[in-house]
């Protein structure tokens, strides 16, 4: 009986151990998402640049955990093509983070507040047990001194905005933009507005449009990675009013390109330059389309909307039959069929296979008749079909 108690005993023990290490082995997720994010530094006179993680897990559960900061000042676009890791980049590991942050902090940095752009990429690496993982950013970053010193307060960022107040005063002026889809031309167009309450003068001016795709970041003409319209006509700001311009042929997808457009005007007065900015719209040719009429808005919606027809549901049913000796001779695919008499009706039923359903508006034809509705019923699965037994039923 102790003998027996005891196996029990010990069986029990095998099975919680072995409920405990399957407990264990359930699968974990070990994603990481990355963000970059840029604050100025009061103290330093500088910049943070931080590594923003958001993971699944706890830092003990892994090993070789790093993160590595790649960045640079004026990237050029081969730099931004090869995500910043050709040798022109600073490259920076972070073996520990803080929370869930890694800072780099540049000290009295001594970029041109607009001029210069710097632009930071990140990736990190660890390893569970015999697995290497490894996670991206999204998308490289970019940004300049200015861009940061319109959303920061401090003294920094004073500076830098006092720093870049021109010292001739120019009118005030605002530009409105719109854009709408060109059917002619298959693109679309941009067009900018500009009014001022000021009188203005004959100043020189240059003008146009900047844009960038699915980058939801304040862009600007220095801005890594935009594309700059410039219009080619001599106009001078007392006589310029509206201008326009259109993007023709465009190879965007229609639903997942989204572009982000600004127009400017840049005046000259006294030497020294500024440049106003319309806001910043953004769009797809699918949005646009959906405000237009016309071939290529219909093109656009239909490729778009358009979904595959479900395979899975049957619009044609067909059978025949031979009804001289009641034997089914063609059927439609996925679909089976019986046929039988009473001598007085003749009876077909068709079963669908193991999936598959009826069409609302299905459409079922006998010995390639088209039968109307009213002479056949669906229930679930199977269509039953009875008619008068052409062999038996003129002789009652």
């Amino acid at each position: 009986m102790k003998k027996i108690y005891a196996f029990f005993i010990l069986i029990s023990i095998l099975l919680l151990s072995g409920c405990i290490m399957s407990n264990d082995d359930e699968p974990k997720s070990y994603e990481v998402s990355l963000d970059i994010l840029y604050e100025l530094n009061d103290e330093v006179r500088g910049l943070d640049i931080i590594i923003d993680l958001n993971k699944t897990f706890d830092m003990g559960e892994v090993t070789d955990f790093y993160v590595t900061l790649s960045y640079m000042v004026n990237a050029t676009t081969e730099d931004l093509d090869y995500k910043l890791q050709l040798p022109s980049a600073t490259k920076v590991n972070f073996f520990e983070v803080t929370g869930n942050q890694a800072v780099l902090t540049l000290e009295e940095v001594i970029f041109d507040y607009k001029g210069d752009y710097i632009s930071a990429y990140a990736t990190v690496q660890f390893k569970k047990g015999v697995t290497n993982h490894l996670y991206e950013l999204k998308s490289i970053k970019s940004t300049n001194l200015y861009e940061l010193a319109l959303v920061s307060e401090g003294t920094f960022a004073t500076e830098i905005l006092e720093s870049l107040k021109p010292n001739t005063e120019f009118p005030e002026l605002e530009i409105s933009l719109a854009a709408l889809l060109n059917n002619e031309f298959r693109g679309f167009d941009l067009n900018a507005v500009v009014s001022s309450n000021d009188t203005l003068e004959s100043l020189e001016v240059t003008y146009g449009y900047i844009y960038i795709l699915n980058s939801a970041e304040t862009i600007y003409l220095n801005t890594p990675g935009v594309t700059n319209i410039s219009m080619e006509e001599v106009a001078t700001l007392d006589l310029l009013t509206n201008f326009n311009t259109n993007l023709k042929n465009t190879t965007l997808d229609y639903e997942l390109d989204r572009v982000y457009a600004r127009s400017f005007v840049t005046v000259t007065k006294e030497d020294e330059t500024y440049t106003y900015y319309s806001e910043i719209i953004n769009f797809t040719l699918y949005e646009l389309a959906l405000e237009s009429t016309g071939a290529f808005a219909e093109e656009i919606i239909t490729e778009v909307e358009y979904q595959e027809p479900d395979q899975t549901v049957l619009t044609l049913i067909s059978v025949s039959a031979n009804t001289s000796n009641y034997t089914i001779t063609l059927v439609s695919d996925h679909t089976t069929a019986t046929i039988s008499t009473d001598y007085l009706k003749v009876t077909v039923v068709v079963t669908l296979d193991p999936g598959y359903s009826f069409s609302n508006s299905v459409i079922f034809k006998f010995n390639n008749k088209v039968v109307s509705a009213l002479n056949y019923t669906i229930v679930n699965d199977k269509l039953t079909y009875t008619f008068n037994d052409p062999n038996w039923s003129g002789i009652y």
